[in-house]
């Protein structure tokens, strides 16, 4: 049982909402919905960021307010960016704490008050909140793959002193002095923004009883994550190791890109994907199609490898040559 808690009108009046969005009008629906559902919400910010959305997301969320008075829906059209509409959102916002989450999600009729509380109390400057996922009868391979191996706040809080904004709260302050949420490749800029605050003296805690559902990711999703990762971590790679060479105009960003979704790939590894699975209580059956999809990794690991050498030593050579002409 928790102890009195008389903070909650005055905190949830300065508190904001924020949710980054683009090309998901059914979800945005479905979350918009949940949100009328939250204990105290009445009293909260929403604050809708539409990242140059091309389907009738802006058009479903004028249609469905669902009695959020509080409710309003800003763009970001330069940016293609989460973490750049996030920013936007933060712009026209007005509360001292904030509470993120993305339009994919789901939150319990508790998530914003039991989020909201570790700051109202001073007991914390950021709150990561727990994420479970919406399992159907029958999840798939990937699903199940997703859900054991993504958004695993306790052991991320834990272990990296990082979280994620599918479910975080947090002081405007700590997004302030950081810089607000950095646009990074990728889309980590949560991760990024955490371990910073965390390195510059903020409090990080989880806290499990302020819950999201998030639904697991199909096998496209996953792969499309994978390289979407890889492609950040090879532009970051060009940025670290070229920024200040005469040659960065020469050098080929791809063949870096190429890297980065290897090591990427090379993450679905048979031994550790058998051994998550087998914890999670998976059947022979799926071990079985997973030590396959492992495979097919493995092997697209290798051709990216063959690449990144060929693309790299064309991209290198290419301005010594020209020097030499």
């Amino acid at each position: 049982m928790r102890a009195n808690i008389n903070w909650i009108p005055m905190a949830l009046l300065d508190t904001s909402i924020i949710i980054p969005v683009y090309n998901r009008s059914k979800s945005i629906e479905r979350l918009l919905e949940r949100l009328s559902m939250l204990e105290d919400l009445e009293r909260a910010e929403v604050v809708v960021a539409d990242n140059n959305s091309t389907d009738d997301t802006a058009e479903v969320i004028k249609r469905n307010r669902f009695g959020l008075e509080r409710l309003q829906v800003v763009e970001e059209k330069y940016v293609q960016n989460p973490d750049a509409a996030r920013n936007r959102a933060l712009e026209q916002s007005t509360g001292r704490f904030l509470a993120f989450t993305d339009s994919d999600c789901e939150p319990d009729v508790a998530w914003l008050r039991n989020g909201i509380e570790p700051l109202a109390r001073g007991e914390a400057d950021i709150v990561a909140g727990r994420i479970e996922f919406l399992m159907g009868d029958a999840p798939s391979v990937s699903e199940r793959y997703d859900s054991i191996t993504f958004l695993q706040h306790g052991t991320a809080v834990d272990q990296r002193a990082t979280a994620f904004t599918a479910n975080l709260f947090a002081r405007r302050e700590v997004l302030e002095h950081v810089g607000g949420c950095p646009v990074v490749p990728g889309w980590a800029g949560d991760t990024v923004f955490t371990r910073l605050a965390v390195d510059r003296g903020y409090r990080l805690v989880y806290e499990p009883s302020a819950v999201i559902r998030h639904k697991p990711r199909n096998f496209r999703q996953l792969k499309d994550k994978f390289w979407r990762i890889g492609h950040g971590k090879g532009a970051s790679a060009f940025d670290a190791v070229f920024r200040r060479r005469s040659m960065a105009g020469e050098v080929s960003r791809q063949s870096l890109k190429v890297s980065g979704s290897a090591q990427a790939i090379s993450n679905l590894n048979p031994i550790t994907v058998a051994r998550q699975l087998r914890a999670a209580g998976c059947d022979r059956s799926v071990l079985g199609t997973m030590r396959v999809w492992s495979l097919g990794a493995g092997m697209m690991t290798y051709c990216a490898v063959v690449l990144l050498f060929a693309f790299g030593r064309c991209a290198v050579r290419a301005p010594f040559d020209k020097a030499a002409r």
